[in-house]
């Protein structure tokens, strides 16, 4: 009864936090409405956290094993310094983006110096999510679920509580969150404690110390390849939509937080489930599992398809008397519709993908991460060349999917014949 308790505990504050995260965004929308600065601050958000769940994948995969063996107070020091100097050098990386991209993609934008504000910003949050990476790794090693799946609140509630109160502006939100990141990782350090007497010896031997974070890191990134793939392709849409017109890019990235909020709380939930009996199971029966998750997101999908029509049926016939804030709000819901299958084919590539690496078949996930780049690169072709249109880049994205989910199956069809 006490672990039931505690299961459904943690069921309600996953779902809280995603859900306190996508009231923050939508407030945000509602502050702001759709525009060019929008749009910038979705393009270099999405690559900050594009760059934090590459290393979120080698991080967790790495250390989360390792942690487990090595509980004492200087292992814990030892792995934050080891975070700090890798988030200094993925920061690195990202300083050398921003800067192209700056000075050529945005060379001659209306919002440049908001762009420029905004990629020094990001910079700033990409650092401290790489350190939340280890923390939460740390966490996950001592079996502490609740601070790791808190880590959204702490972030979006003060920025929510913030905005209820004030009207703000892109620039004011942006210097707000990167301020939540950093308070979230001084809670996580009170909360994990590392007390170690750290002389200069000790220091010296932690920044010449090689960092375990990259360990077999090419067999990691192989086997994450498909999720990190769909990153990549949400990325590189917005980033061509902001090229079309003011608005698009925010479109395509609000477009996809509908999808996105289910994937990540409902899927979240049950996903985790299913994944811990293929774990216990090698793989075997994946197939049947799968297809059970993939009805159930199929009717969730369908739902919300109907809602979504109904909504651009009723934004056509009373568009003239909406309000600024209820239309901006109406156009992303309504640009969430070509979207929506993702719900059906991210679970069957994330699933497949786990099933596959818990089978130690790492190169079979790439086969996963070539279909939907293949067709994600003829589809933005398309998309800039033929078809221009916000519309055209979304739906791209969900054939792109759609094509990884494919070989997916066959994947798991393979599996389920083998001896």
């Amino acid at each position: 009864m006490v672990k039931l308790n505690l299961t459904f505990f943690l069921i309600m504050v996953t779902i809280f936090s995603k859900l306190i995260g996508f009231v923050r965004e939508m407030m945000l929308l509602g502050n702001v409405g759709i525009s060019a600065g929008l749009d910038l601050l979705v393009i270099f958000f999405s690559f900050t956290m594009f760059l934090t769940g590459v290393i979120g994948t080698c991080v967790v995969t790495n250390m989360t094993p390792v942690m487990a063996t090595r509980s004492s107070h200087d292992a814990v020091a030892t792995f934050l310094v080891e975070s700090v100097k890798v988030a200094i050098g993925i920061s690195l990386i990202a300083v050398l983006w921003n800067f192209v991209y700056l000075k050529t993609a945005l060379a001659d934008h209306p919002e440049a110096e908001l762009a420029a504000q905004l990629a020094v910003l990001m910079v700033w949050i990409l650092l401290f999510s790489v350190i939340a990476e280890y923390q939460v790794a740390l966490f996950l090693s001592q079996n502490r679920q609740i601070p790791v799946i808190s880590g959204n609140i702490m972030i979006s509630l003060p920025l929510v509580i913030g905005m209820v109160f004030f009207d703000i502006t892109i620039l004011a939100y942006a210097i707000g969150l990167a301020i939540a990141f950093a308070l979230r990782i001084v809670i996580f350090a009170v909360l994990l404690r590392p007390s170690v007497a750290m002389s200069a010896a000790w220091w010296r031997a932690q920044l010449m110390a090689k960092p375990l974070l990259f360990v077999n890191v090419p067999k990691i990134l192989k086997g994450g390849s498909a999720m990190l793939s769909i990153g990549l392709i949400f990325l590189v849409a917005m980033i061509l939509a902001e090229r079309q017109s003011v608005g698009a890019a925010t479109l395509v990235g609000y477009g996809r937080k509908i999808p996105m909020l289910i994937l990540t709380s409902v899927w979240f939930v049950l996903g985790s489930r299913f994944f811990s009996q293929i774990v216990q199971q090698r793989g075997q029966g994946s197939h049947a599992l799968i297809a059970k998750l993939t009805k159930f997101n199929t009717a969730v999908t369908i739902a919300l398809a109907a809602g979504v029509l109904a909504s651009i049926g009723i934004t056509h016939l009373y568009a003239d008397q909406m309000a600024d804030v209820a239309l901006d709000f109406a156009k992303v819901i309504n640009a969430s519709l070509p979207l929506l299958p993702i719900i059906i084919f991210v679970p069957i590539i994330e699933m497949t993908q786990r099933t596959l690496v818990t089978l130690d078949k790492h190169g079979m996930v790439m086969l996963l991460t070539y279909a939907s780049m293949a067709v994600a690169i003829i589809g933005f072709g398309l998309s800039v060349w033929i078809w221009d249109s916000p519309f055209s880049i979304m739906l791209t994205i969900t054939v792109a999917l759609g094509a990884g989910a494919l070989p997916a199956v066959l994947a798991l069809n393979k599996i389920e014949k083998a001896p």
